[in-house]
Order: C-alpha cells, then structure tokens, then sequence
C-alpha cells in the first residue's frame, strides 16, 4: 500500500501501521508510529501468540455489595425467572448491569469476586444490578468490596474471562464501560467529569 500510494506521487510524512500486536512483534511494521490499543491496558492482543512481555492489567472494576438477603427455597431472582433457588440462598445484590457496559451475556454464567472467592451471577444481569449466589462464603455483609473484573486477595477474573462469558473479546469488556461509571486514576492522575 505505502508502494502504491508513493507511486501515485503522494509522500505521506508519517507512516504507521503497528497496532499492539505488531508493535510488539514486528517491528518492520512500525515505521514512524506504533499505535497502542489494547496493550495500554495490559491486556494481550491475542491469547494465541507466546508475547514476549508478560502483561499486567492497568483497570480493576470494583462496586459495593448493596443489598444482603436470604432468598426462599421457590423463589426466583430477576427478569424471567432464570433462577430459582432450590433451597434458602443468601444473594447479594450489586449495582452493576447492562447499563454500567457489564455484559447481559454474563447472566447465570459469570461471577464476581466477595471476600476472595467467586460468587456466581444468578438470574439475568439487569439494567442496573446483578444478583450473586454468596453461598459458602462466611462473614458477607452490606457494603462489602465487590470485584467485578480484577484481582481480590489471591483470586482473580480477567476481563478475557468475563468476555469468554459474554462471547465476545476483552477489548469490549475494558472498553465499553459506561460513562456513568466512576474512574478513579491512581499514581498521580486526576478525574474529571467534563
């Protein structure tokens, strides 16, 4: 391409065609320019290359456990029914949903971290919250740390995780959070609302 549009008589003063991947693998692709997408995040172009940088995630997604109950044996969590408890459950409710750009796709398939230790999602992901089966982890109360994507204790979902839930990749997951959803940048940056 560079060939064809330099015979057509145009010199383009910059070239560029590296994105993450090539910036880190191919270097006779950078030219003048290595534009980074999803590196930046410290997530992996692909699964399926053996990089030769090891990645560490830039974003952690966190909320607060809002509401605690136990849940009825019969009884069933969100739009549709989609869970029925079979005997008394202890859900907890997060303000976390579609809405947020948490995937729908994630409902009764994916998990959030409580305490260090995975609660699954039950019933639908709604516009604004989800619901997560707490069952056997001792000591959950309101207001308790939630991790929706990150790392807690020693446990940890990834975003590629959460895309592996919801069928798609992990530059949607880190990407397509909502604007409504507060940042809070640390090591000296500052947020603003503008």
């Amino acid at each position: 391409m560079i060939a064809a549009v330099e015979a057509a008589g145009i010199h383009p003063p910059l070239k560029h065609l590296a994105n993450s991947a090539a910036g880190l693998v191919l270097p006779d692709a950078h030219y003048h320019l290595v534009r980074l997408g999803i590196a930046m995040y410290g997530l992996p172009p692909s699964n399926e290359i053996n990089w030769p940088i090891t990645f560490r995630p830039a974003m952690t997604l966190k909320t607060r456990l809002a509401r605690l109950r136990v849940l009825p044996a019969g009884a069933s969590v969100g739009y549709g029914r989609t869970f029925i408890a079979l005997a008394p459950t202890p859900i907890a409710l997060v303000p976390v949903g579609y809405g947020d750009g948490y995937p729908r796709l994630c409902s009764n398939r994916g998990a959030m971290l409580v305490r260090g230790q995975r609660a699954p999602i039950v019933g639908r992901v709604s516009m604004d919250q989800s619901s997560l089966d707490v069952s056997g982890i001792d000591n959950v109360t309101q207001d308790d740390e939630v991790v929706v994507f990150g790392r807690q204790g020693e446990a940890e979902i990834t975003a590629a995780e959460v895309a592996m839930w919801a069928e798609t990749i992990n530059y949607e997951i880190v990407t397509g959070l909502a604007a409504r959803v507060p940042r809070v940048y640390l090591g000296g940056w500052s947020v603003t609302n503008d």
